[in-house]
């Protein structure tokens, strides 16, 4: 609509706060390879493919936590998260020659695309006043890439010269005031800072050859 500057998806959620009791939820999810079908057929062997891309394993955990520190006054919610996505690149092994520049594949150790995440988050809710609440919240995560390459595009090369990447810290905090002085009228105020530092480099192998 018009309020927006730009075109796409966009989503509103309420976060959660905590309250004046404690309250926990779980959620977790796990996908193994065996619960993946693939489209290898006979002909594309042919053509030289001799694995197709496939699930090692999926995985993600994520417990949260909430409740009062001074009951109708100033309330809390924690949570952590870490999840994984592992994924087989096809047709692509690891080197098992001796020379650097010769390429032998090994193929009882077939290459692998590997991301992992975590975020642990904390959130304060104060009710200062009747009509003033303000909030605070603060998020670490980390995100490791050992294959980030494959995610490029380097779908050819072996796993010893596909770029590497971590993200480690990235980082968000924020602080909101809001406050209905009227039926009518609301007030709301907020800043943020976030910080992902990127990184990408060569794989260890890579520097000693």
């Amino acid at each position: 609509n018009a309020e927006l500057h730009a075109g796409g998806v966009r989503t509103n959620y309420i976060l959660k706060e905590g309250g004046n009791t404690f309250h926990g939820v779980m959620f977790g999810a796990y996908a193994p390879g065996g619960l993946q079908s693939d489209n290898l057929t006979d002909a594309l062997r042919a053509r030289g493919l001799p694995t197709p891309n496939k699930i090692k394993a999926n995985w993600d955990v994520n417990p949260g936590f909430g409740g009062p520190i001074v009951r109708d006054r100033l309330w809390f919610y924690t949570s952590v998260r870490a999840w994984s996505a592992q994924q087989y690149v096809a047709g692509m092994f690891y080197n098992k020659s001796l020379v650097p520049w010769r390429y032998e594949a090994d193929t009882t150790q077939p290459a692998l695309n590997i991301e992992t995440n975590g975020n642990e988050s904390l959130r304060l809710t104060w009710q200062a006043a009747a009509k003033h609440k303000i909030t605070g919240q603060y998020q670490y995560g980390q995100q490791d890439r050992p294959f980030y390459g494959y995610s490029l595009g380097q779908t050819l090369a072996s796993p010893e010269a596909a770029y590497a990447s971590k993200s480690i810290p990235s980082y968000l905090g924020q602080v909101g005031w809001n406050s209905p002085m009227t039926n009518k009228i609301l007030l709301e105020a907020g800043a943020a800072v976030a910080n992902k530092n990127f990184f990408t480099f060569l794989q260890p192998v890579a520097g000693n050859n």
